[in-house]
């Protein structure tokens, strides 16, 4: 169906691929880009659940009268479930089909590109470390979408980087398009509400670390260095927010470390936005990212931050002049930036204050998805 056809409040309708709707950065990306595609009549977003029409974002986007689909089960390795596939593209008839998961890529260019005859576009997301047979993989998939003339663009100018280097490509060929957040205000009623909650004082010093309960997050170590903190004499309180396969040992490691008393698992949650009302400094100390949403909202928010220089993190934080960037995966250093922080209450707004000011001039919502509409306008050129 043609772009004149939707009607020009509409424009045009954007069918995305995700895995799931769970809680995540790029669930996250499309929640927030369909709600403000809806908001502001640019375009018709459409999503496409490829293994599980489920998670925390679902009901939001329902509630937003957003079209939710799942994928026929087995589409990546049945020919027929992939026909299945095909035809509920055509029968969604999008304009464009953005996927946001790069695995069996092939398989959704067939299904979007062959059978279904819309356009197809990708976007990378992470900076994968890829090795042997896996790398080849990656490498064909690649240079096959560049033959086919798909447009293949990256999150930011790091994953842009990383992704050249593993499948020999220039990076000023890959486009970025940034996640974007707008800005968050202090609402002294969610701070409140959610401290109260964790059982947290007026004067306690809140540290909030929200991310995946996987290995390469850092949670270990950040524990760690919390213990160093306190065995320092420094003060402050924890608060996890987020799931996965490492929680249970991370509860097992927290109760060694007798850091019972400081720190609290939430679990998932889908309002991380009035979670990090309650928050005096956000730490994340991944091994490896791509553009994590929660630096991105944190900084949006006012907080500082505690990074690691890994993927777009110091993109994100401008080289150290919008948080802190520990160089080196280790408890001292870990624990010396946080002892700054929590000692130095000047030096907590300072960096909040340069990390706001940044999210708002360079990765602001509506900066984001001005870039994300060019991009779909050269994309059906």
């Amino acid at each position: 169906m043609g772009l004149q056809a939707r009607g020009i409040m509409l424009g045009m309708r954007v069918l995305f691929f995700v895995g799931s709707l769970a809680a995540g950065g790029l669930e996250r990306f499309v929640t927030r880009v369909s709600l403000q595609a809806k908001s502001t009549g640019a375009f018709e977003p459409v999503v496409c659940c490829l293994t599980a029409k489920t998670g925390i974002f679902l009901s939001e986007l329902e509630a937003a009268q957003v079209s939710v689909w799942e994928a026929p089960k087995g589409w990546e390795r049945r020919f027929s479930a992939l026909i299945a596939l095909g035809s509920l593209v055509r029968e969604i008839e999008p304009d464009i089909v953005h996927s946001q998961v790069n695995f069996s890529l092939l398989q959704q260019v067939f299904a979007v590109r062959f059978l279904a005859q819309a356009t197809f576009c990708v976007t990378e997301r992470n900076c994968y470390r890829l090795s042997g047979v896996s790398r080849l993989k990656r490498l064909v998939q690649f240079h096959a979408l560049r033959l086919l003339r798909i447009r293949y663009s990256a999150n930011s100018y790091a994953v842009a980087e990383h992704l050249g280097r593993l499948v020999l490509a220039d990076k000023r060929s890959i486009p970025i398009l940034p996640n974007g957040v707008a800005p968050i205000p202090p609402n002294q009623n969610l701070r409140v509400q959610k401290r109260t909650r964790l059982g947290w004082g007026d004067r306690d010093i809140g540290i909030g670390y929200i991310a995946r309960m996987a290995k390469h997050k850092g949670h270990s170590l950040f524990l760690r260095s919390v213990a160093r903190v306190r065995d320092a004499g420094a003060q402050a309180k924890v608060c996890f927010l987020g799931d996965g396969p490492q929680r249970g040992a991370l509860e097992k490691l927290t109760r060694e470390l007798e850091l019972d008393a400081l720190v609290s698992f939430i679990g998932t949650v889908s309002d991380v936005e009035d979670w990090l009302q309650a928050f005096d400094i956000v730490v994340l100390l991944s091994s490896h990212e791509g553009m994590p949403n929660v630096i991105l909202e944190a900084m949006a928010a006012g907080k500082p931050i505690i990074g690691t220089p890994v993927g777009a993190i110091p993109e994100l934080l401008n080289d150290g002049s919008a948080g802190i960037l520990v160089m080196r995966r280790e408890v001292t250093e870990v624990a010396q930036a946080l002892v700054s922080l929590i000692r130095t209450a000047a030096h907590r707004e300072q960096l909040g204050q340069a990390a706001s000011s940044r999210a708002r001039e360079q990765f602001g919502l509506e900066v984001s998805f001005s870039k994300l509409l060019a991009h779909y306008e050269q994309t059906v050129a």
